[in-house]
């Protein structure tokens, strides 16, 4: 009996420490309430932000080359009000190539931090494309060599044109390769 009262009240006491322990902390559940998409189309491409939380927030994002940190194009920070998506006015970029965009959102009166940068990364950053992408080069009949079944010698004379003729120093004959005979002809030297 002083067991099983033991185990009860171990139980009871333990429950609200590993709740404690793995509870979510205290916006957590927001994580992806705001979150940024782009539309490409060509070298033009414009950038929403989307505010599923209750409060206005404040964002701000910028355009660097993929591979790169300089700076293209910084935008913000602005006020994003909750509800719909706020879509900000398309941008054109010079040069085709990839991009990024970095962004981060936050609340005066909260530490929720949403975003690519910041002390609260919630997202990557949204990686694009602008203009026509480099053609892929092209490789001849070379790229065509895994179709072909090299495992006999007729197949390897069907590759080849079918009939292979030779000339043997004076001798003169053919070799039927596809069929797999010898067609000796004259053999005269």
């Amino acid at each position: 009996m002083r067991n099983s009262v033991r185990i009860a009240m171990t139980a009871a006491c333990a429950a609200p420490l590993v709740a404690a322990v793995f509870a979510a902390p205290a916006g957590a559940q927001e994580t992806e309430a705001v979150t940024l998409s782009a539309a490409v189309a060509g070298n033009d491409f414009a950038v929403s932000i989307t505010n599923d939380t209750e409060n206005e927030i404040k964002c701000q994002w910028n355009v660097t080359e993929a591979d790169a940190d300089n700076i293209l194009v910084q935008v913000g920070p602005g006020a994003v009000q909750p509800g719909g998506p706020s879509v900000y006015d398309p941008v054109t970029l010079a040069e085709d190539g990839d991009y990024l965009v970095n962004w981060s959102c936050y609340r005066f009166d909260s530490p929720d931090r949403w975003g690519s940068e910041g002390g609260n990364v919630t997202a990557a950053p949204f990686a694009f494309t602008v203009g026509e992408p480099e053609p892929e080069p092209d490789t001849g009949s070379l790229d065509k060599l895994d179709e072909v079944d090299l495992g006999s010698l007729a197949d390897v004379a069907k590759f080849l044109g079918s009939v292979a003729e030779l000339d043997l120093g004076g001798l003169s004959g053919s070799v039927g390769i596809a069929t797999g005979s010898i067609d000796s002809g004259s053999l005269a030297p």
